[in-house]
């Protein structure tokens, strides 16, 4: 194998880990505040973006040709142990964090099973950094401040007892609290026993059934995850995409790029949130795509189908992806956006699967009255996809890091504490929700 060959490798394993913990966070941050989780879990959760910021830092070393063959090829293997071990930690949050909407009887259910299972979410986390620290030794990435953040986590990982906190819930958004702040159970809004509930009034991120989102103004909302109240610093990218948009000549493409974590999707989803709010759009359908892999891609468009009544959809002899090309290209359909989250697999989209088989990006529709939308990591398929129209979203500082930090604190007056090591880096490392990178600011 020649130098290329072994950088592709590696460059695949380290996107399709990031994939993983991304979607890992994204099953937990849905899942609210769960005050009332066993450190153990919980330490573990609370980690996940340091990992696909140290991949990050591998991969911007790798593109930048700072890393020699021997070193790639010896990396191959732990890479692809650190991937079965953050997709084992994936699948446990997956089958036991509980939804937003999930009854009683089934949360205490899921408390049972989250107690049971911390111990193997901290092996698989303990397993992830250190073989993080094994990219370090062969001088995948070297960034000092970055090990020494490894380092901590994996002890604060090995001191983490299987005590669960006190169910104290906090509400970061509009709506109900529930609260528990002594003993005895927590019941819906009264106390009235011993045990402990989780919250299901937060105002995070969640994932809802596709099959209960409708606009409210018309069209179909397929958008999986509720607006971010505490958005900011993205003022000039939002511009940028939005007059990228909705062109009348033909099908408007935009690509937003940039490194895994850096806020790509909530950048997407704050201007669709806004374009919603535009009179000449209040009945523009919204389609959004995970395509992280064929498989995701595959039911969300199915999904999709479902939502805009195509007949056939449930056909399965049909050509789904082709029944949607068809439905979105027929000018009747009005408006629409569809958007396509994760698109980092050049091969995916350019490949035909099989031979007599069309590629992913022939499947894309084509009207003047619709928007395309991409958010990748792969710079080189980011031109692809979207005719060059590209926008770069750019790590945005530590300036803007405390703009989002005190959006986020609920109480203002700790900011007045902010060079004082120990309180940096126990906020920043909380402020992960509208961008990773501030929690990584304070070294």
């Amino acid at each position: 194998m020649t130098g290329v060959v072994e950088a592709g490798t590696v460059l695949g394993l380290i996107s399709a880990i990031i994939a993983i913990c991304e979607a890992a966070e994204e099953i937990y941050e849905a899942a609210g505040d769960l005050k009332g989780l066993p450190k153990k879990f919980r330490t573990a959760a609370e980690q996940i973006p340091l990992v696909y910021y140290t991949l990050g830092l591998a991969e911007t070393d790798i593109k930048a040709n700072k890393v020699g063959k021997e070193a790639l090829q010896s990396v191959i293997p732990v890479l692809e142990q650190c991937k079965g071990s953050a997709a084992s930690l994936k699948e446990i949050f997956d089958k036991t964090l509980p939804g937003k909407d999930d009854s009683t009887a089934k949360r205490v259910f899921s408390g049972v099973k989250i107690l049971y299972k911390s111990n193997k979410v901290k092996s698989y986390m303990e397993d992830v950094f250190q073989n993080l620290q094994l990219l370090a030794e062969h001088q995948v990435f070297q960034d000092a401040k970055t090990l020494g953040q490894i380092t901590e986590a994996i002890e604060q990982l090995e001191n983490a007892s299987d005590e669960q906190e006190q169910s104290q819930f906090v509400n970061s958004g509009a709506g109900s609290i529930n609260a528990n702040t002594s003993s005895g159970t927590q019941n819906n809004n009264n106390n009235t026993g011993s045990g402990q509930m989780y919250n299901a009034q937060t105002q995070h991120f969640v994932k809802p059934n596709y099959s209960n989102q409708k606009h409210p103004t018309g069209g179909v909302w397929m958008v999986p995850f509720e607006r971010n109240d505490s958005f900011t610093s993205r003022d000039d990218e939002l511009k940028t995409v939005r007059l990228l948009l909705f062109k009348q000549d033909r099908t408007a493409k935009v690509a937003i790029t940039g490194l895994g974590g850096i806020g790509k999707t909530h950048l997407v989803l704050e201007l669709l949130y806004r374009i919603r709010e535009e009179e000449e759009y209040k009945h523009c359908s919204v389609l959004w795509i995970p395509a992280m892999s064929e498989e995701s891609l595959s039911q969300a468009y199915l999904e999709a189908a479902k939502e805009l009544g195509i007949p056939g959809w449930d056909d399965k002899s049909a050509d789904v992806k082709q029944l949607v090309q068809h439905h979105l290209g027929d000018k009747a359909t009005g408006k629409w956006i569809l958007v396509f989250d994760n698109a980092d697999e050049i091969s995916m989209w350019l490949d035909a699967p099989h031979p007599n088989s069309r590629r992913l990006l022939d499947y894309l529709p084509k009207n003047s009255q619709g928007s395309i939308i991409f958010t990748t990591r792969n710079a080189k398929l980011a031109d692809e996809l979207a005719n060059h129209h590209v926008v770069e979203v750019l790590d945005m500082g530590e300036t803007g890091g405390k703009k989002v930090l005190r959006n986020y604190l609920r109480n203002q007056d700790l900011l007045k504490n902010e060079e004082d090591t120990i309180f940096r880096k126990r906020y920043f490392r909380q402020a992960n929700l509208e961008t990773k990178r501030p929690m990584l600011l304070a070294h």
